[in-house]
């Protein structure tokens, strides 16, 4: 079954290391992984983390242009779905020229770029187990939030794992499990010491975290 699972805690306190070794351990039992980051800076631009969850796993990603990358990525929607790659376009920062998009209703967009966005995160988690790893999630700008949030509901019936961290001070994540989707907050500290305990291989991670 699909979780999301929220490790909180102050800076310091290890919810990013921790949550680092689970991802490395599933990309070596062959999960298809999948990582991302909020960003501190102001302004922060729109579609930032769900932009480098779709860009992370490409292979020379940093040396592809933004058009090269949603060439790329143009091969997990339907050809004759213009709607979904002008709104792909949109999520990389790409202008979008057709006058049907751009004077679409921004409820209307809004909708169809977060579908697509979490059309493509699960293509590139499929068939195998999948981890979404979302570090620093407090500083999530709201339009990936947007997306994960859309993202819960059709990750139900799939082996999957949402994994976030952020500080409780912040104000938490904003991410809320779905029906099917179970939803679970772990301290950073708790989490570390049950992943430290004798007799446990995988500590919290199995126990806890991968029973999917």
């Amino acid at each position: 079954k699909a979780r999301v699972v929220v490790i909180e805690g102050e800076p310091g306190t290890g919810k990013s290391r921790l949550a680092y070794q689970l991802l490395h351990r599933c990309a070596a039992d062959g999960w298809s992984v999948l990582e991302t980051w909020g960003d501190s800076g102001s302004p922060v631009a729109p579609w930032h983390a769900v932009r480098q969850l779709l860009i992370g796993g490409l292979p020379d990603s940093a040396a592809l242009s933004p058009s090269e990358i949603a060439a790329r990525l143009d091969g997990d929607l339907a050809a004759a779905d213009l709607d979904a790659r002008h709104a792909l376009r949109t999520i990389l920062g790409l202008p979008v020229e057709a006058a049907t998009w751009r004077d679409a209703e921004a409820g209307y967009r809004q909708r169809i770029v977060r579908d697509v966005a979490a059309r493509l995160i699960l293509a590139r988690c499929s068939p195998r187990p999948g981890i979404v790893l979302v570090d620093d999630a407090h500083w999530l700008d709201a339009e990936s939030r947007g997306v994960l949030n859309h993202l819960v509901e059709p990750m139900a019936g799939r082996a999957m794992l949402l994994l976030l961290t952020c500080r409780p001070s912040r104000g938490g994540v904003g991410i809320e499990p779905a029906h099917e989707v179970a939803g679970e907050v772990v301290g950073a500290g708790e989490a570390a010491a049950a992943a430290d305990r004798p007799g446990h291989r995988r500590g919290v991670e199995r126990q806890r975290l991968l029973d999917l």
